[in-house]
């Protein structure tokens, strides 16, 4: 396959991405040895440069050939009350998320909202959002996003989250992924409570003959108790959970390029750690030119 061969030479020259994913493949599975490690991410390579020309190729996809192209896997209630009633879809960057979302907008018989990230350069912002938004769905921009996201859940939409990335310490509830600490956001146990929604943990995998396939696991069975901050806390949980549990199940499916425990554990990315106190430098010296600046100015206007 083409995305074999790319993913084999990006393994090969992409040498910082590539200790990243060996690093997070380690610390995720401790008892992997060197050899298991490397084959799992010749795999990963592989299988995101696959996805890449999925994604591309789904830009000339009609809804069609993109219902087609998907088979429903899982739990069958979970499928059911994805098809026909309000819920929460929790999933993560596994497989291919983008035809995931593609897929669902044709299935589910209810709108669908999801949040993304504004990409760079803008052109590219423009033409992810189009092609994501063909079918129905809306896309909110994920800062600032969650008043958006009440309106449109309160109206009955679909709600799908890619939760699997990590958020600012003061933004997120500590959680445990892999057993080690992570952020995560609370907003999907915010909203199950109060708009009384299932939640459903699925993502869209490659299976062993290359074709695609929709998991849906079971519904979460979701606390509701008197402490408020008690039952967000561990509803966040089992939501990181049921993605750890996906993640485990198709490892090398997963985006594991992404630092996903730098908050907690920054000596994993030394090169991350280096980029952030060069960019701090900066940021200090232009302050300090500012300042000198103003000082000039005062000078001159005395």
């Amino acid at each position: 396959m083409k995305g074999h061969c790319l993913g084999l030479i990006a393994y090969l020259i992409m040498i910082p991405h590539r200790k990243i994913v060996r690093r997070n493949l380690a610390f995720a599975y401790p008892d992997w040895d060197n050899q298991r490690i490397r084959h799992h991410t010749i795999a990963i390579f592989k299988n995101i440069f696959v996805t890449l020309l999925e994604i591309l190729q789904a830009f000339f996809l009609d809804q069609q050939a993109i219902s087609n192209s998907i088979r429903i896997k899982g739990d069958q209630n979970a499928i059911c009350m994805a098809a026909n009633r309000q819920v929460i879809l929790v999933t993560g960057h596994i497989g291919n998320w983008e035809m995931a979302n593609l897929f669902l907008s044709s299935y589910c018989k209810r709108p669908i909202l999801t949040i993304a990230r504004r990409l760079e350069p803008a052109f590219l912002n423009r033409l992810f959002h189009k092609m994501r938004s063909r079918y129905g769905t809306i896309i909110v921009d994920k800062m600032n996003s969650l008043s958006q996201i009440m309106k449109f859940v309160g109206k009955g939409y679909n709600f799908e989250l890619l939760a699997d990335q990590g958020t600012k310490i003061s933004e997120g509830i500590e959680v445990s992924f892999f057993n080690r600490r992570v952020t995560a956001t609370p907003v999907v146990a915010i909203l199950a409570r109060r708009y009384d929604c299932p939640v459903i943990p699925g993502c869209c995998i490659r299976e062993a003959d290359g074709n695609l396939a929709i998991v849906f696991y079971p519904p979460l069975p979701l606390k509701k108790t008197g402490n408020l901050h008690s039952d967000i806390r561990e509803n966040t949980q089992l939501m990181m959970s049921a993605l750890e549990k996906a993640v485990r199940e198709y490892p090398d499916q997963w985006f594991w390029f992404n630092k996903r425990w730098k908050r907690f554990y920054p000596w994993l990315y030394p090169e991350y750690q280096k980029k952030r106190r060069r960019k701090r430098a900066r940021e200090e010296k232009q302050e300090m030119r500012k300042m000198k600046k103003l000082k000039r100015n005062r000078k001159q206007t005395i």
